[in-house]
């Protein structure tokens, strides 16, 4: 019988919110709105592609909406500066 693959472990999360993330494409800047998620203490060690806006309803994408702006507001963040913390994070 063979064995289940093993995944590595998940840290514990302690929540996520939409940020502006820069990285580099074809060499050039881009900025992108992306779930980055957290560990409890804090720490971003997850973050997903570029996301857009969505609703099932017209107030649901409102809200969304609302989550994308104040990601505007929050310091933007460099794909790279999201990979070295995730590496320190799983040590």
């Amino acid at each position: 019988m063979s064995r289940a693959p093993e995944f590595p472990k998940l840290p514990s999360l302690g929540g996520w919110n939409y940020r502006v993330v820069q990285s580099e494409k074809g060499g050039e800047l881009a900025f992108d709105v992306c779930e980055v998620y957290y560990t409890t203490d804090g720490t971003p060690v997850l973050w997903s592609d570029a996301v857009a806006p969505h609703g099932e309803t017209l107030e649901g994408l409102r809200a969304d909406l609302a989550h994308f702006a104040q990601a505007l507001e929050r310091p933007v963040v460099a794909e790279a500066e999201l990979k070295r913390l995730a590496g320190e994070a799983e040590r």
